[in-house]
């Protein structure tokens, strides 16, 4: 989270690699395996952990594609000004968490296309403790003020930060083309936002409710890897 325009040995920016591009790739690499779970079993869950970062501008390709370090906004701009537009660990951290709910959209909408028993759904932890934000004070852009206050706003604990992930893995209730969140943003017991690709409150989640965002994802995760994904 919030990390300084480093690049994998591999050559993305380690945001895009670490949060989506390795799921996108491992998803691709399991899914004959997760189709037979959901034939023998009657259904079997994909789950995409996103981010309140996923706000904001829509993802852009180049996000998604080797460069080299420094271009992709680098590190030149102070959190309170990234807060307000400029380029910055933050950008890329955003780019990154919507493309996760973005990816979990999409791969809803293509499994449900094909008639399949797996699900795909997507989730936000609101804002836990946990060891992310000093990895991202001392490795990152956050400021240690934001860290700080982070903490005693709104937060919660590391365990009740999990509860909108296993509501997705684990809920009967929990269908493909969910979103979870919990209910007062940063804290509190996980909610539906999106209920089978379509926002519970009218205008809202309008980034990962956008179908041309949805398809972008994709065709932007195989272009970088270099990879084509047909389920």
């Amino acid at each position: 989270m919030a990390r300084k325009d480093e690049r994998t040995k591999d050559g993305f920016d380690v945001q895009m690699q670490a949060n989506l591009l390795s799921h996108f790739l491992l998803t691709k690499l399991c899914m004959e395996s997760i189709e037979m779970a959901a034939e023998s079993r009657g259904e079997a869950r994909i789950v995409v952990h996103s981010s309140s970062a996923r706000f904001g501008s829509a993802i852009k390709e180049d996000f998604f594609l080797k460069s080299e370090p420094g271009t992709l906004g680098g590190d030149k701009w102070p959190e309170i000004l990234q807060f307000m537009g400029r380029p910055g660990g933050w950008q890329r951290y955003h780019q990154t968490k919507l493309a996760c709910a973005l990816f979990a959209m999409e791969l809803h909408n293509r499994l449900k296309a094909k008639g399949s028993k797996v699900k795909a759904m997507s989730c936000d932890p609101g804002w836990a403790h946990s060891n992310l934000q000093q990895s991202a004070v001392e490795n990152g852009t956050m400021g240690s003020f934001s860290a700080r206050l982070g903490k005693k706003v709104g937060a919660q604990s590391s365990a009740d930060g999990s509860l909108a992930c296993a509501m997705a893995c684990f809920s009967p209730d929990a269908n493909s083309g969910d979103f979870f969140m919990p209910e007062n943003g940063t804290h509190g017991p996980p909610m539906k936002t999106i209920v089978d690709g379509v926002a519970t409150v009218e205008g809202k989640e309008k980034e990962v409710c956008d179908i041309e965002q949805q398809k972008n994802v994709w065709i932007f995760a195989e272009k970088g890897l270099d990879i084509k994904f047909d389920l």
